[in-house]
Formats: structure tokens, C-alpha cells, sequence
């Protein structure tokens, strides 16, 4: 039986460690991320090769440890993932692809490690649940939408702030967030952001407060 050449199965590893990588980041190039095929084809490339050199650098010695260089890569890589992730008022951006940077070092260790079938399952694995869990969570996820709310004021309206207390009260009950409240000279106008039902909301704004309230919708 004839024992395949150490530095073929590198260069193996090398090959596949760029596919699985580039392949990935191909998902996130089309998506307009900010990390995307370079990064991580790199990505995936530089952690084989760390891992390679962990592996042969110990190579003949009785006490050596392979997993000293190539445990960094698990931590380190964290770094260059947070890079990605940017945080804007109320929402956060980047994790996926942040992920996407920690699963394509992963795929490279395992490709310097010559466990390509291993690197080939799981980058087919990750692009799949990129592509069908993308459309699952879209269908499953209602927009969070933000309205201005126009109420008008008339003669029968005695007490503005306390209408203003229900009000908020009742955005709140109604599953939406009460981003801004502003009081004109004959009308409130309130900014509301979330996935209840308008109608319904408006309907116990009416109904709560009692008085003939005339309501504009605006989306945002």
C-alpha cells in the first residue's frame, strides 16, 4: 500500500481550504457584506496553513503539542469577526457574517488537518442553511415598521397630559414602542414602531381615552 506524500495531502488541504472559503464568501459578496470573498477565502486559507504549521513544526517530537499554534486561531479569529458586527440604534448588523468568518477558519483547521470531506459536509451545510433559513426567517418574520400617529385635539379635551399617559399606556399594551411623543398646538403626534395591528391600535386609543379623537397614519 502506497502512503500518499505529506505535502500532497497539503496541498490538498491548501486547494480545498480556498474553495470551501471562497464559496462562502460568494454567499456574502452577494449579499453586499462587508466581509465577503477575499476575507473569507483568506480567512480560510490562513487557518489551514496555521494549522499545518502547528502540526509539522511538532513533527518527530516526543513531547510536542500541535494544538499550541493552532488553538490561537479559535480565539484570535474572534477579533477580525467582531470587525463585522456593527451596532445601530436598536438593531445589530453583522452577526452572520461574523459567523460565517468563524465557520470558514473552522472549515480551514479541519482541511489542514486532512479532514476535507469533513470541510466539504459542513461548507455545504452552511451555505444551504444561508440560503433556505434566509428565506424561512423572512417569511416567518413580520417587519418591525415605524408610523406617525397624528392625533387631533379639539374644545373637549380638558386634560392633555393625561390623555397623554393613556396613550402611552395603551402603545404599549398594543405590542409597540412609543419612540416620540410631541404636543402642538391642536394636535399630538406620536412616532410608534413595532408588528401589532394599527387598526387595533388606534381603535383603543379611541376607546381609552374617551373623547371623538380624529387619527392620521403616516409610515416612516
Amino acid at each position: 500500500m502506497v502512503t500518499p506524500d505529506l505535502s500532497t495531502i497539503h496541498v490538498f488541504g491548501f486547494l480545498w481550504a480556498g474553495i470551501c472559503g471562497a464559496l462562502i464568501g460568494l454567499e456574502r459578496e452577494a449579499r453586499d457584506k462587508g466581509a465577503g470573498l477575499r476575507t473569507h477565502t483568506l480567512v480560510s486559507l490562513g487557518s489551514c496553513l496555521f494549522t499545518v504549521i502547528s502540526i509539522e513544526s511538532v513533527s518527530g517530537l516526543s513531547n510536542g503539542d500541535p494544538t499550541r499554534i493552532a488553538a490561537q486561531i479559535v480565539s484570535g479569529i474572534g477579533f477580525l469577526g467582531g470587525g463585522a458586527i456593527i451596532q445601530e440604534r436598536d438593531k445589530v448588523h453583522g452577526l452572520t457574517t461574523a459567523a460565517t468568518v468563524w465557520i470558514s477558519a473552522a472549515i480551514g483547521m479541519a482541511c489542514g488537518m486532512g479532514q476535507i470531506p469533513s470541510a466539504i459536509l459542513v461548507t455545504l451545510m452552511t451555505l444551504i442553511f444561508l440560503f433556505v433559513f434566509r428565506r424561512v426567517s423572512k417569511t416567518l418574520r413580520k417587519p418591525r415598521l415605524t408610523w406617525l400617529l397624528t392625533i387631533r385635539l379639539n374644545s373637549e379635551i380638558l386634560d392633555v397630559l393625561d390623555l397623554e399617559h393613556k396613550i402611552e399606556n395603551t402603545v404599549k399594551a398594543q405590542g409597540f414602542r412609543l419612540l416620540e411623543l410631541t404636543e402642538k398646538t391642536d394636535r399630538l403626534e406620536l412616532v410608534v414602531k413595532g408588528r401589532g395591528k394599527l387598526s387595533s391600535l388606534t381603535k383603543h386609543i379611541k376607546e381609552t381615552s374617551k373623547e371623538n379623537l380624529e387619527i392620521d397614519l403616516r409610515e416612516l
